[in-house]
């Protein structure tokens, strides 16, 4: 799997109308479903691959029998699992389409405090919301870093990407449950996608 990337000479600082604007089209949302077809909940994700391998978190797919995805106006009722870390709280999802949008990775090793950030995802169910702020701290738990954020983030963001100003996504959004404290909102750094991914 080869991320989209920026190179060096392409990176300008985007307005935040231009980061949503370019980044909306690779926003999806996911409904997860138990095995009577009932909705259990809702969570957001990004495309990293034209041909529909999507990004999400581990929490928003657990101990669910079936997953939806949409992107735009369409929908794709079967989605699969093809690789999951619960310990990073990242899942990789795949559809059958061709064609999509993707997002360009960054590298959140160069993420310093106080930096701009744009957050798109579904909170509450509301499709492609946005909302920006600053990076306000890089913690440690363990093995796993987390990018504290003033972003605010609802149930339905899980999955959804955080955007540096060049466009690129440098996080994954998460309210799981090894988190610090309610209030607080946090990112996996893109970094831990690109571990699990070279993984075999």
């Amino acid at each position: 799997l080869h991320f989209a990337t920026l190179p060096k000479k392409a990176k300008m600082k985007l307005a935040v109308s231009d980061i949503t604007s370019r980044s909306s089209p690779a926003i999806v949302s996911i409904k997860t479903k138990d095995k009577e077809g009932a909705e259990i909940a809702i969570g957001s994700g990004f495309i990293i691959s034209s041909d529909g391998i999507i990004v999400t978190n581990f929490h928003v797919l657990e101990s669910v029998y079936k997953a939806e995805v949409k992107i735009g106006e369409s929908e794709f009722k079967e989605a699969y699992l093809i690789k999951g870390d619960p310990s990073l709280d990242i899942a990789l999802l795949k559809v059958d389409a061709e064609d999509l949008s993707v997002l360009p990775i960054g590298n959140s090793d160069d993420v310093i405090n106080g930096q701009f950030v744009v957050v798109l995802g579904n909170p509450l169910g509301f499709e492609r919301s946005v909302s920006s702020d600053i990076i306000s701290g890089i913690r440690s738990k363990g093995e796993l870093k987390l990018l504290q954020m003033t972003a605010p983030v609802s149930l339905g963001s899980s999955g959804g990407p955080v955007i540096n100003e060049y466009g690129e996504v440098i996080g994954i959004t998460t309210i799981a449950s090894f988190l610090f404290a309610q209030n607080l909102n946090f990112a996996i750094p893109i970094n831990h996608l690109k571990k699990l991914i070279s993984e075999k």
